[in-house]
């Protein structure tokens, strides 16, 4: 998880609402003699699951895919999901 900035989005004085944004990165590996097309499957519905919803109060955007390419020891294929969310939080002070 990649935590972005924090600020606050509203003015009232209890509970404070503050918005965050970030990233989850999910990385998906697969074996290379299972091939990119099993690969690309997986990364496929993780992006639709997670492109533009909300869930549990956390509103995801639209998903980007970078193919990292092969591990170092040549065996595994590996893609990232980059997943921008944002949620807000409440704080009440004491």
């Amino acid at each position: 998880i990649q935590y972005g900035p924090r600020e606050r989005v509203d003015i009232s004085a209890r509970p404070a609402r503050y918005r965050v944004r970030g990233n989850l990165i999910v990385s998906v590996l697969t074996q290379i003699t299972d091939g990119m097309s099993s690969l690309l499957t997986i990364v496929d519905t993780i992006s639709d699951h997670f492109n533009s919803v909300t869930i549990s109060g956390i509103t995801f955007r639209t998903p980007t895919v970078s193919q990292v390419g092969r591990s170092s020891d040549g065996l595994w294929w590996r893609v990232d999901i980059s997943l921008p969310y944002i949620a807000d939080e409440l704080f009440t002070s004491r």
